[in-house]
C-alpha cells in the first residue's frame, strides 16, 4: 500500500475510487439537469392537464420536494458516514440516487394510472432528494481525506468539477431526443431515455465502490469522539449515583464525611458530571509506546505518575505532582488505519485543587475555592464507581452521535459555513436555471437555443475548479480571502449583466452564463471544496459539511427562482429583483468569513490545503 494517501490504498486503486465518487456526482447533475430541461415535456405528461397554471404548479412543487429533502439527508447519510463510515454511506447514497432516476423513466404516465403518476414521482424526487443531500458532500470529503496532503485541493476539486460532465451530458441527451423525436414521440416515449440512460452509469460507480477503506484521520476521530461519549455516560451515571448516595445519606443524619466530600450533599449531579468530563483525556498514542505521563497498576486498578515523586493516591496526597486515577486513550495497532480503544480514564489534577488552600489560589474567593475543593474530593470518592461505569459503557456505546456533538461543540461553524455558501448557491442556480428559462420568456428563443451557452459555460466551470483547487487550494494563498474577493466580483459584474439580459440580447445570452456560471462560479466551486471539510473534526465532518452545505444550496439556491418571482411583484424587471437578491446574499457571505476564519483559523492559512 502507498502510505502517501489517507486510506490503505494503490495508486491505482486511488484513481479508480476518484473516478467512482465522480461518478455519482455526474448521476446527480445528470437526472438534475434532464428533469429540469424537459420540464414542458414532463408536465404534459404527469400532471391533470385540466388547467395549465397548475400544472405548472405541480411540476416545480415535485421539483422543490427534492430541494427541501436534501438538508434531511444530509442529517441521515451524514450520521452514517461519521458513525458507522465513510463506505457504507456512500453505497447507500449512489443507490438512492441512480435507481430512482431508471425508476422515472419507466413511470406509466398520467393519462395511463391517474393521479397516481405525480404522487409516484414525488416519492421518488423525495427519495433522490435525501440522497443527493448525502451523496455530494460526502463524496467531497471522501476525496479531501484520502487525497496525498500537497494534493488535497486538486483531489478534493475534481468531485466539484464532476457536476460539468453530468450537466452537459444532461444537456446532450435531452438535445438528441428533441432533435430525433417529433414532438408526438417526445411525449410517447422520447423523454424516458435520458433517465433510463443511467442504468449504464450506476453499476459501475456502485462495484467501485465497494471496497473503499476508511480513511486513517477518520478511524481516529470517530475512536476519540466515540470514548469521548463513553466517558461522558459515565460520568453522567456516576455522578447521578454517587448524589443519590450523598442525598440519602444527608436525610439519614450520616455525615458527609462518610462519602468522601465535606459538602456532597449540597453538589449537584450536572456539576460532578461536568467535572469529571473536564478532568478525563482521551489520549491517541501508538501500540507498544507509553505517553510518559501514567502506568497502570493492574493489580489495584489506579495509575501512577511516571517518572514523578509520589504515585498518585485515592486521596491526592502527594508532593505538587499530578493525581492519575485512570487513563482514557485509543491504542493503533499494527496494520495502518486499523485501531483499538482501551477503557481506562485519566484523571490528572494539579495537586493544589485538593487542599483547598486559598492562599495558593489567590484569584479565586474563598468560597470558590472551597466549592473546587468539595467538587475534586468527590472526584475522587466516586472514582470506582465511575471506573466501572466506564468498563460497562464502553461494551454498550459503539459508535458516537454526530449530530449531538455538532449540536454541543460545532453548530457556530455549521451557521457560518451556511451563510458563506449563501452568494455561490444563489449565483449558480440564478445563472443555472432561472436565467434560461428567463431567456425564453422575453426573447421567444426555443430551448435548444438557451442550452447551447450553458453547455459552453459547463466546460469553463470545470476548468476553473480544477485550476482553482490546484494554484490556490494547493497554493500558499489564503482560501477563505480569495472567495470574498470572488464574491465581491460577483456582487460587482451581476447585475449588470442580468440587466443586459433584460435587453434580449442574443449576446448577452451566451456571455453572461459564460462568465458567471462558468468562470465564476467555477472558481468558487473550487474553493469550497477545500474551506468546507475543513471545518470540522474528521468524526463528524461528513454530517457538518453535509448539513451547511445542503441548506445553502436548498435555501439560497434551490429557491432563487422563487423568490427572484416574488421580488419582482414588487421590483421590476426581474432581472433587476434578480441581481438585488444576490447582491442581498453577497454581503451576507462576506458578513460571515471573518467569524469563521476566527473560529476555524485553519482554513485561510498560508499552506497547501493538506498542509495543516
Amino acid at each position: 500500500m502507498d502510505h502517501k494517501y489517507g486510506a490503505d490504498l494503490t495508486r491505482k486503486q486511488f484513481v479508480a475510487l476518484c473516478i467512482a465518487l465522480c461518478t455519482g456526482t455526474l448521476i446527480e447533475w445528470f437526472d438534475f439537469t434532464i428533469y429540469s430541461q424537459l420540464s414542458s415535456t414532463i408536465t404534459e405528461v404527469f400532471f391533470p392537464p385540466s388547467n395549465a397554471a397548475a400544472q405548472q404548479l405541480s411540476y416545480w412543487a415535485v421539483f422543490a420536494l427534492g430541494f427541501i429533502a436534501r438538508p434531511l439527508g444530509s442529517i441521515l447519510f451524514g450520521h452514517l458516514g461519521d458513525s458507522r463510515g465513510r463506505r457504507v454511506t456512500l453505497l447507500w447514497s449512489i443507490l438512492c440516487v441512480s435507481v430512482p432516476t431508471i425508476l422515472i423513466g419507466c413511470l406509466p404516465t398520467y393519462h395511463q394510472i391517474g393521479i397516481a403518476a405525480p404522487v409516484l414521482m414525488a416519492i421518488l424526487r423525495l427519495v433522490q432528494g435525501l440522497a443527493v443531500g448525502g451523496e455530494f458532500g460526502s463524496a467531497i470529503v471522501y476525496l479531501f481525506e484520502t487525497a496525498p496532503a500537497h494534493r488535497k485541493g486538486t483531489i478534493a476539486s475534481l468531485g466539484q468539477a464532476a457536476i460539468a460532465p453530468g450537466i452537459a451530458f444532461g444537456l446532450i441527451a435531452c438535445l438528441v431526443v428533441m432533435y430525433a423525436c417529433t414532438p408526438a414521440q417526445l411525449l410517447q416515449w422520447g423523454w424516458r431515455v435520458p433517465f433510463l440512460l443511467t442504468a449504464f452509469f450506476a453499476p459501475v460507480a456502485l462495484v467501485m465502490r465497494m471496497h473503499m477503506p476508511e480513511p486513517h484521520d477518520f478511524l481516529v476521530s470517530k475512536q476519540q469522539l466515540t470514548m469521548q461519549r463513553v466517558a461522558s455516560k459515565a460520568a453522567s451515571r456516576a455522578a447521578a449515583s454517587f448524589t443519590r448516595q450523598a442525598s440519602a445519606a444527608a436525610r439519614h443524619s450520616v455525615t458527609a464525611a462518610s462519602l468522601a466530600s465535606p459538602a456532597a450533599s449540597v453538589l449537584s449531579s450536572r456539576q460532578l458530571s461536568r467535572r469529571l468530563e473536564a478532568l478525563t483525556e482521551v489520549v491517541v498514542t501508538p501500540e507498544g509506546e507509553n505517553d510518559g505521563r501514567c502506568v497502570p497498576d493492574v493489580e489495584s486498578g489506579t495509575a501512577a505518575v511516571k517518572g514523578m515523586k509520589g504515585a498518585a493516591s485515592p486521596t491526592g496526597a502527594a508532593n505538587g505532582s499530578l493525581s492519575a486515577l485512570r487513563s482514557l486513550s485509543l491504542t493503533r495497532t499494527a496494520a495502518p488505519g486499523s485501531y483499538i480503544q482501551s477503557t481506562e480514564v485519566l484523571l490528572r489534577v494539579p495537586q493544589t485543587t485538593f487542599t483547598g488552600d486559598a492562599t495558593k489560589q489567590a484569584q479565586h474567593t474563598q468560597q470558590d475555592t472551597q466549592h473546587t475543593s468539595d467538587l475534586d474530593a468527590a472526584v475522587l470518592s466516586c472514582e470506582e464507581a465511575y471506573a466501572a461505569e466506564l468498563q460497562q459503557q464502553s461494551a454498550l456505546i459503539k459508535h458516537h452521535v454526530p449530530l449531538l456533538v455538532l449540536a454541543r461543540s460545532h453548530w457556530r461553524q455549521v451557521l457560518l459555513l451556511f451563510c458563506f455558501e449563501a452568494c455561490y448557491g444563489a449565483t449558480f442556480y440564478t445563472f443555472f436555471s432561472w436565467l434560461p428559462n428567463y431567456m425564453r420568456a422575453i426573447s421567444h428563443l426555443p430551448p435548444q437555443d438557451t442550452l447551447w451557452p450553458i453547455l459552453a459555460a459547463m466546460v469553463l466551470f470545470a476548468g476553473a475548479v480544477v485550476a482553482t483547487g490546484h494554484f490556490i487550494c494547493d497554493g500558499t494563498t489564503p482560501k477563505v480571502w480569495a472567495m470574498v474577493g470572488l464574491t465581491a466580483v460577483g456582487a460587482a459584474i451581476c447585475t449588470p449583466l442580468l440587466l443586459w439580459c433584460a435587453t434580449g440580447s442574443v449576446a448577452a445570452t451566451w456571455v453572461a452564463p459564460m462568465l458567471v456560471c462558468g468562470l465564476l462560479c467555477g472558481a468558487m466551486g473550487g474553493l469550497m471544496t477545500s474551506i468546507g471539510p475543513q471545518v470540522f473534526p474528521a468524526g463528524v465532518r461528513t454530517s457538518g459539511y453535509n448539513l451547511a452545505h445542503n441548506l445553502a444550496m436548498s435555501i439560497f439556491g434551490g429557491l432563487s427562482p422563487m423568490a427572484i418571482s416574488a421580488l419582482a411583484l414588487k421590483l421590476p424587471p426581474p432581472a433587476l429583483a434578480a441581481g438585488v437578491l444576490l447582491l442581498l446574499w453577497a454581503a451576507l457571505a462576506v458578513a460571515a468569513a471573518a467569524p469563521l476564519v476566527r473560529l476555524v483559523p485553519r482554513i485561510n492559512a498560508r499552506e497547501p490545503a493538506g498542509g495543516l
